[in-house]
């Protein structure tokens, strides 16, 4: 795994996000509002890191499948990796801020600058009652910047 701060993934226990998402591996959402009931009875004994990467690899083919399915206009790299980072990270909520904020139909338009600032007006919160979160913040400028700028921070 990498490190992040001093947090280390991936992880092979469900844990609880800042807003109290049950999330394993890079990120995975098992279920909100807490990791109780089936999550711990089917992953309490953890996870192999092999799982974890397959876990992953699903996830980022369903997002890549989505930006696809979505964008009918050419992508760079860039665009299209700020793209899976943004739906990976908000994309599967009921009220799914690619779609309520019209970023697919922004970009399909040609309006590259104002996806980038839907992009970058979050969604900043996690959790139910939403939680503010400073990283989601982070998150949002970087791949606001990577989607309009080509630019990729480490």
């Amino acid at each position: 795994g990498h490190n992040v701060g001093n947090k280390s993934y991936p992880d092979l226990f469900p844990y609880e996000d800042e807003g109290g998402t049950c999330t394993i591996g890079w990120g995975h959402v098992l279920q909100r509002g807490g990791c109780n009931g089936w999550p711990r009875k089917t992953y309490g004994n953890g996870i192999t890191t092999s799982l974890a990467q397959e876990i992953f690899d699903n996830d980022i083919d369903k997002f890549e499948g989505l930006i696809n399915n979505t964008i009918t206009v050419d992508l760079t790299q860039a665009q299209f990796d700020a793209l899976v980072s943004y739906t990976f990270n908000t994309g599967d909520q009921t009220n799914n801020p690619y779609f309520v904020k019209g970023i697919p139909d922004l970009i399909n338009n040609g309006n590259f600058e104002a996806a980038s600032e839907a992009i970058r007006s979050g969604p900043n919160t996690t959790g139910d009652p939403p939680v503010f979160i400073d990283k989601l913040v982070e998150r949002r400028n970087v791949e606001a910047n990577l989607f309009l700028f080509g630019i990729y921070f480490p």
